[in-house]
């Protein structure tokens, strides 16, 4: 695995030029800002226009650190390993250049460990239009994967009512699988927001947001053993469903091939805020994007496998009312995501002067996946405002559902998952003496249903039509871990420190998941996070 030296330095300089910017700050916030504990009680803090940024009564807060975390036990979805281990080093800084000027910067890089891997072999943590999963289960390999983040924002203000803002967040990531089938994974995240916003009156304000994300994931098969075993990936169009490919065949694992998944969404967001009282205040944001990809390559000897499009929107409504003492919020969010999958039909001519080419000669829709996330969250706080609150409590409900097809004409495979998760926690905060304790607590319950597949056919094959292939070891594995009764009780603390302007911090959680009343999974799951940093 190898990373730019370029990025590393410019990783670092970033990182550097955040702390030496609050290091020269003339002005302190009254008490330390609380990146983790203060609530999002202005609706723009979360969303991509960042033109409202300036409002903050912040003059310059920032923290840097390392965190460590550790997880540990059977209770997982099929690609993820038994056993994790994760260090992260971090340094982010809002800072106010002037009254009507504020900026914000992070720069990170982690280091993740897998052991004990299966299954996918796309990076984590991102949806794509289709998968490529590793056939054998029994074969668990570790990875390791090295992520670089640079994130920056703005907001100025024009004039009393226009003001203007932007956001970029780049992620550069590295991952490699050192088990046979082996594979290198070298993925570019890309977003971009400029933005605007419109005082309309004295309890209305308007903004609006373009969004551009890029996505570029390169993936490279090899080996480095034996060649004597025969290795086989499933094309997963949709709930492990699809073809079965040998490796060191043409084809989307095509031995030695750096082979690109390209996704680009344009969004396009619109904001409102409407605060009739002091006390009162509401926000709602409304996003939509739309945006295509592939997998493959566009030249016109090499092949591009599929194409796919992406629709999505969202929206978002926060409604908060302080009192004296109080402060409660309210959060509602819905979204709905679906990608269209299509192959690619394509043959190798020869052209006159002898050269390769592929021609391209129609295309089948292979696969369609569609996802719809309800929420809603409720908090109620307690005490002075410039200590961000002596408690809190929290009340959230989430449900999510997942709805797959994957077609071989004739044959298709449909999915209709239904999870839910419900979560009540607790926050505590105290002085002892000049250290400033937090202390919080939560308990979760998730569940879901559905069934884990349906096969049928359009019309009724030939007798020489093979039929599809699948990974259904894994889909019910993702199944039950998805629909099973799960407890996920959760506790830590943090301590927090002044010295002279800065305050350093020390911070635990500990996290389980825990099956109740099914036999469908076995074993449960244990995570542990640990951080130590200062304030500036």
């Amino acid at each position: 695995m190898h990373q730019s030296p370029l990025l590393k330095k410019g990783t670092l300089s970033v990182a550097f030029a955040i702390i030496f910017a609050n290091a020269i700050a003339q002005e302190t916030v009254p008490f330390y800002y609380d990146f983790d504990y203060t609530p999002d009680s202005v609706g723009w803090q979360q969303s991509e226009n960042k033109s409202q940024l300036f409002r903050s009564p912040l003059q310059q807060a920032g923290r840097a650190g390392i965190s460590y975390g550790f997880a540990k036990g059977t209770l997982t979805n099929f690609n993820v390993a038994d056993k994790e281990t994760g260090i992260r080093a971090y340094g982010e800084s809002y800072f106010k250049l002037s009254p009507r000027t504020m900026v914000y910067g992070l720069a990170a890089f982690s280091s993740d460990k897998e052991r004990g891997t299966a299954g996918s072999a796309f990076l984590s943590g991102r949806t794509h239009a289709f998968n490529l999963v590793l056939m054998d289960q029994t074969n668990k390999g570790d990875r390791k994967t090295e992520t670089y983040q640079i994130q920056g924002a703005v907001g100025h203000q024009l004039n009393n009512r226009l003001s203007v803002g932007g956001k970029f967040d780049y992620r550069g990531i590295n991952m490699a699988r050192t088990k046979d089938l082996r594979h290198t994974n070298q993925g570019l995240d890309l977003t971009l927001s400029p933005s605007v916003s419109l005082l309309l009156s004295d309890k209305i304000r308007t903004g609006v947001h373009y969004s551009y994300n890029r996505y570029i994931e390169g993936i490279k098969f090899n080996l480095y053993g034996t060649t004597d075993r025969q290795y086989f990936t499933l094309v997963d169009f949709g709930a492990f469903y699809g073809k079965q490919e040998l490796f060191d065949t043409n084809g989307y694992t095509t031995k030695g091939e750096n082979t690109p998944y390209v996704e680009q969404i344009h969004k396009a967001g619109w904001q409102l805020e409407y605060k009739p009282t002091h006390r009162l205040y509401l926000f709602n944001e409304f996003v939509w994007g739309k945006g295509d990809g592939y997998f493959g390559k566009q030249a016109s000897a090499a092949i591009q496998y599929t194409r796919h499009e992406v629709n999505q929107w969202s929206d978002r409504l926060v409604a908060y009312y302080r009192g004296k003492r109080l402060l409660q919020q309210l959060e509602l969010r819905i979204g709905y995501q679906r990608y269209q999958n299509y192959e690619n039909s394509w043959r190798t001519e020869t052209s006159g002067s002898g050269n390769s080419i592929i021609e391209y000669y129609g295309q089948n829709k292979v696969g369609e996946r569609a996802y719809t996330n309800l929420a809603a969250d409720y908090s109620i706080e307690w005490g002075k405002p410039e200590e961000n609150g002596k408690w809190r409590l929290s009340l959230g409900s989430a449900f999510a559902q997942r709805e797959l097809q994957a077609i071989l004409y004739p044959y298709y495979r449909t999915q209709n998952l239904q999870l839910y998760r419900h979560r009540l926690g607790a926050i505590h905060q105290r002085a002892v003496g000049k250290i400033q304790l937090t202390l919080h607590g939560a308990v979760a319950f998730a569940s879901g249903s559905g069934t884990p597949y349906t096969d049928k056919v359009f019309v009724t094959p030939s007798t020489d039509e093979g039929t599809p292939a699948n990974a259904d070891h894994y889909l019910m594995q993702e199944y039950n871990y998805l629909t099973a009764r799960k407890l996920q009780p959760e506790a830590g603390f943090r301590i927090m420190m002044p010295v002279k302007k800065m305050s350093y911090y020390l911070s635990t959680t500990y996290h389980a998941e825990i099956p109740t009343g099914t036999t469908s999974v076995a074993g449960n799951r244990n995570h542990i996070h640990c951080a130590i940093g200062v304030n500036f």
